[in-house]
């Protein structure tokens, strides 16, 4: 956006819509050290050894990345397409059957005149 809007990073906001979190999002080495490598030693928040697997916290890893950017205003939900299945679309709790899920993002205010 700041190269092909020229917008600031502080003045965008940012939303981490409900994703699987790190109850339920087990991973091996290899997301681990990608999230090293790109995170450095930052990664380390976002992943608890667990065994030879690692539960992760992808929200931390979206929400350090944005925060690299320059971003401030950053909103992270807390709710777990996995755990809460009945209500999102999770492709971990389907084993893969896949499912669809949207999302729109709006404005609550308007310029001018009502």
């Amino acid at each position: 956006m700041t190269e092909e809007f020229g917008s600031s990073p502080a003045d965008i906001k940012a939303a981490i819509g409900p994703c699987i979190s790190k109850c339920c999002y087990e991973t091996g080495r290899d997301v681990a050290d990608a999230l090293r490598e790109t995170l450095s030693g930052a990664a380390e928040d976002c992943l608890t050894a667990y065994g030879e697997k690692y539960l992760t916290d992808l929200k931390e890893a979206n929400r350090l990345m944005l925060l690299r950017a320059g971003l401030g205003d950053i909103s992270v939900s807390e709710e777990c397409t996995s755990c809460s299945s009945d209500k999102y679309w999770s492709h971990r709790k389907t084993t893969g059957h896949r499912g669809s899920q949207a999302a729109i993002i709006a404005n609550g205010t308007r310029k001018g005149n009502d």
